[in-house]
């Protein structure tokens, strides 16, 4: 009989779903002042990577405008680019024209020089042919006494000769003219040349400028790219540790929990369920009022009717109700696979689901639950096992009765 509502209860227990325990700060054994420690850290921890999270979204910001910045720039750049290209074209330009300038120069230059030649060639010629006329003079009487030649051959003579002379005067002023506009023409163009050198001075020391603008503008792109890059990978960087720090944090908070889950660190400290004194101990043979002997799985207390009956530590009831060969049951599950199983209540006061701490009310014990079997039965078990509960109640607390007290 007593293997039958053992297999019962381990039935119960293995068809109901586990639920994690609480966290450590609802547990009654763990100090206060630890518990707030933890959490403190925990919170300081967690406000640090908090502030890490917000650096990382001020240096996102501040590298969207370094790229906002980056892209004005190189807006800049295109339209230097374009004026150097325009300015350039004008230099190239100017120098095409300067350099025509400077091939009809050279071409007025050989004329101007052949012209001056030609010039100089029919001065000394007019000079000679003068020379040669002066010295026969004006026809006299002695020239015509002395003459070979009679007076119309002289005349005729000194009217050919004046008319070579004059001949060469008009040439030598046909020279002198074609001269003059040669060189007047060589000037204007040596002038039209000096100007187009003026704006070719002018271009270049302009195209010089917008290239400084350039240089200064590539100057400065190549420092916001350096800002930019600098704080992606202080990004990078913190994004790492930001990581790192919640990958540790959340570590630590899983060691918490699993040590808060640790029931084994309870052993010894656990409150009875009640205040009641024990009069049947794990493995005793025990014999109810009908006359049924069976081997007691855990411990019963001595309960009064109306007695309360309480959690001895924090967990989450799986079951509450009526379990055949126990009464009205409250079985809760604290952490890893312990449970305790507290039975024949005559009142319950907790549902399946309900989470309780150390000390929640879960019952009430009373004659009609007691009627058969005598006190409220208490049970450890870890896993399927029921193990002997005494060892971890705190032995302070507990006092033992031979019988069970008077109804």
């Amino acid at each position: 009989m007593a293997r039958f509502f053992s297999s019962c209860l381990a039935l119960a227990l293995l068809s109901l779903p586990l639920f994690t325990a609480l966290s450590a700060a609802q547990d009654p054994f763990l100090p206060s002042d630890e518990v707030g420690a933890r959490q403190d850290e925990f919170a300081r921890r967690r406000q640090d990577i908090e502030r890490l999270k917000e650096g990382i979204g001020e240096q996102q910001y501040l590298h969207g405008e370094d790229e906002e910045k980056a892209q004005a720039i190189l807006a800049r750049l295109e339209d230097i680019d374009r004026r150097l290209a325009e300015q350039q074209a004008k230099v190239n330009d100017l120098e095409q024209q300067i350099a025509k300038q400077e091939v009809v120069l050279r071409q007025l230059g050989t004329e101007l020089a052949t012209v001056g030649h030609d010039k100089d060639k029919a001065m000394r010629h007019l000079m000679r042919r003068i020379r040669a006329f002066y010295p026969v003079g004006k026809i006299g009487l002695l020239g015509v006494t002395f003459s070979r030649k009679n007076l119309p051959e002289l005349l005729k003579f000194h009217e050919a000769f004046a008319n070579l002379i004059r001949y060469d005067e008009r040439a030598l002023a046909d020279y002198r003219k074609q001269y003059e506009q040669l060189r007047a023409l060589h000037e204007s163009q040596r002038l039209g040349q000096s100007v187009l050198k003026d704006f070719l001075t002018k271009a270049q020391d302009e195209r010089a400028a917008v290239q400084g603008i350039k240089q200064e503008q590539e100057a400065v792109l190549a420092q916001v790219r350096t800002q930019a890059d600098l704080r992606q990978r202080a990004i990078q960087e913190m994004d790492e540790a930001a990581g790192k720090m919640t990958a540790s944090l959340q570590l630590d908070i899983r060691k918490e929990r699993d040590k808060a889950n640790d029931f084994t660190r309870f052993k010894g400290k656990l409150p009875p369920p009640m205040p009641a004194p024990v009069f049947c101990r794990f493995g005793a043979t025990t014999t109810n009022k009908m006359g049924i002997s069976k081997k007691s799985l855990g411990l019963v207390f001595a309960a009064r009717d109306g007695d309360t009956v309480r959690a001895v530590a924090a967990g989450v009831v799986t079951f509450s109700g009526y379990l055949r060969g126990y009464g009205n049951t409250v079985i809760i599950h604290h952490s890893q696979d312990f449970f305790t199983v507290t039975a024949r209540l005559e009142r319950l006061s907790c549902a399946q689901g309900d989470s309780v701490k150390a000390g929640s009310v879960i019952g009430a014990a009373g004659s009609t639950a007691m009627v058969v079997d005598e006190g409220v039965y208490f049970e450890l078990r870890e896993g399927k096992e029921a193990i002997d509960p005494l060892p971890w109640l705190d032995g302070g607390q507990i006092s033992f009765a031979t019988l069970p007290a008077s109804q």
